[in-house]
């Protein structure tokens, strides 16, 4: 809708390098926590 373009929006500041950044952090992030799954003590 017009007049809803905030520059103070993050998605619109948001260059190719920091989506891509952001991308890499978020895997990084998906996959500490599935070693971190994999990897706790089994109690069963």
């Amino acid at each position: 809708m017009p007049g809803s373009f905030d520059p103070a929006d993050p998605f619109v500041v948001m260059s190719g390098q920091d989506v891509f950044l952001s991308a890499k952090y978020l895997l990084l992030g998906f996959m500490a926590q599935v070693v971190r799954f994999f990897r706790r003590p089994k109690l069963v």
